[in-house]
Parts: structure tokens; C-alpha cells; sequence
């Protein structure tokens, strides 16, 4: 299924969204997933926004055909793991570099953001 997956200011944790009625709605939430097939989003309109006033708000997301929310899963995994910092970067990253794209990967939230 595919699925969007973003941070949650609000609850902590991770936002699932996926597509119900033809538009994207959250869904679920969790702690940990893994996705394929992935394509690296982020709005540098909204970033920039954000930036200016402080205001929080979803600008970046991950999405990909989400394979499981299960924590065993997610351990067993071998696919790198993407991070995301709207303060010192516009985009995410793996092991330091720049991403779009990615055929896996395995994200957690934190207190700090996405990893």
C-alpha cells in the first residue's frame, strides 16, 4: 500500500497517510516502519515559511509502498535509515548525502525529528 509517512509535532511519533476516497488521510500512527520503493518530499515554500515566522507545519514527508510498522521487523532490517533536519538542511539525507530517492528504508521517530 502506498503511504506517506511524517513526523507528528503534535502526538510525537510518526503520521501514516494513505488514500482513502481518492484523497490522502491519516490513517495510523506509529513508532517505526519500513517503506520501498521511496521518494524523498520537502517544500521549500513551506520550509522557508516556517523559517520566517516560527510557524510549524508539515513540509516533508516520505513516501513509499509501506512493507510494516512492526518493531521486530523494523530491527531485522537492513535498509538505511533517512534523516531530516528543516534547520540545517532542505533535504534528507543518507550517511551525510542528499536523497530523492531510495529503493528502502527504515524510519523511527525521535525527539529530535526524523531518523
Amino acid at each position: 500500500m502506498r503511504a506517506r509517512i511524517y513526523r507528528n509535532l503534535n502526538k510525537g511519533g510518526l503520521s501514516i497517510k494513505t488514500k482513502v476516497d481518492g484523497k490522502w488521510r491519516v490513517t495510523e500512527y506509529t513508532t517505526h516502519a519500513v517503506l520501498f520503493d521511496c521518494t524523498f518530499r520537502t517544500s521549500k515554500k513551506e520550509r522557508d515559511r516556517i523559517s520566517a515566522g516560527g510557524h510549524k507545519s508539515v513540509h516533508a514527508w516520505i513516501e513509499g509502498d509501506l512493507i510494516s510498522t512492526n518493531i521486530d521487523h523494523f530491527k531485522r532490517s537492513l535498509a538505511p535509515v533517512p534523516y531530516y533536519n528543516p534547520q540545517f538542511s532542505e533535504f534528507f539525507e543518507i550517511d551525510g548525502e542528499p536523497v530523492t530517492k531510495a529503493d528502502a528504508v527504515k524510519v523511527y521517530a525521535t525527539k529530535k525529528g526524523i531518523k
